[in-house]
């Protein structure tokens, strides 16, 4: 496995990945030791190769999309064996809200064929281990407040309006 800390223009956002796809991706952070901090709570860096030229079609993409233009995140494989079979269901039902909608955890829980599973489709946005890509920012409480995001939520407020053209 590898990983790279990418300088954006929102800030430092961590990767872990190898040929087989994208093991984590962190949110953008204020400096280089906080992402590096996130990463580590994934993965020992330590035990992985540090390989920048690896991550950076990610990282094009990544750009793309925070400043407002064409992205493909479909590019880049996701490690879904990571993640529990309920929790891939209701990931993969996230990747279904279109870019600037927003759908309710409701939602993500009758499509994952638990229609009274909102509260745990809240925790597998909350374990996402790919934001931005799988977006769970766009996932909003039943009467449309915004509710827990990992970023916080002026990020979440932040990736919405980016999407909107707000921001």
């Amino acid at each position: 496995m590898k990983y790279a800390i990418l300088k954006t223009g929102w800030g430092f956002v961590g990767a872990i990945g190898s040929d087989k796809g994208l093991f984590y991706l962190a949110l953008p952070k204020e400096s280089y030791e906080e992402a590096y901090a996130e990463l580590t709570k994934e993965k020992d860096l330590e035990a992985l190769t540090e390989d920048f030229s690896f991550f950076h079609p990610l990282y094009r993409e990544l750009e793309n999309y925070l400043q407002g233009k064409p992205f493909d995140f479909g590019q880049f494989p996701l490690l879904w064996d990571r993640v529990t079979p309920y929790r891939l269901k209701v990931l993969k039902r996230a990747l279904e809200i279109p870019y600037g909608e927003t759908r309710t955890y409701k939602w993500l829980a009758e499509g994952a064929g638990n229609p009274k599973g909102a509260r745990s489709a809240g925790q597998a946005m909350a374990t996402n281990p790919w934001p931005i890509i799988v977006p769970c920012h766009r996932v909003v409480g039943s009467n449309g407040k915004l509710t827990g995001f990992g970023g916080g939520i002026p990020m979440k407020e932040r990736l919405l309006a980016l999407e909107s053209g707000k921001d």
